[in-house]
């Protein structure tokens, strides 16, 4: 349903902090439930990182979202569909080792199409990052 699509390399040098988009495809007719949700049974999209010292994440800072009516139910949804944006800040120590790095991420989600709600899912992907002096 979800996939990271042309991830950038981050090139980053030390003691910096750059700022990366990283981009999700939404296929045709789905939209997952965005960062935030207004019903305690819908999952609400997550990003996360592995920890790799010396290479610090912010937090995500997530599109905005749009209402969608679900059918048969009168609350309306928070959803991201489409081609979505997520901006990390993403900083490098000044005692990081300079060098490549493959940076593990993943987006949980939910699913739903304008009839139903899938099961959660996770998209893994890796980012790469360029770490210089």
């Amino acid at each position: 349903m979800v996939e990271a699509s042309n991830l950038p390399v981050v090139i980053i040098k030390t003691g910096d902090t750059n700022t990366v988009t990283i981009p999700f495809q939404i296929k045709y007719g789905y939209h997952i439930q965005a960062d935030t949700v207004n019903d305690d049974n819908l999952i609400a999209a997550e990003l996360t990182f592995e920890n790799i010292d010396g290479i610090d994440l912010g937090k995500p800072d997530y599109p905005d979202y749009k209402e969608f009516q679900l059918k048969g139910i009168d609350d309306k949804l928070l959803v991201f569909d489409g081609l979505i944006q997520i901006k990390v800040n993403i900083s490098a120590s000044e005692t990081v080792t300079k060098g490549h790095y493959s940076l593990l991420g993943s987006l949980y989600y939910q699913a739903c199409d304008s009839v139903r709600c899938l099961f959660p899912r996770t998209v893994n992907f890796q980012l790469p990052i360029e770490v210089h002096n």
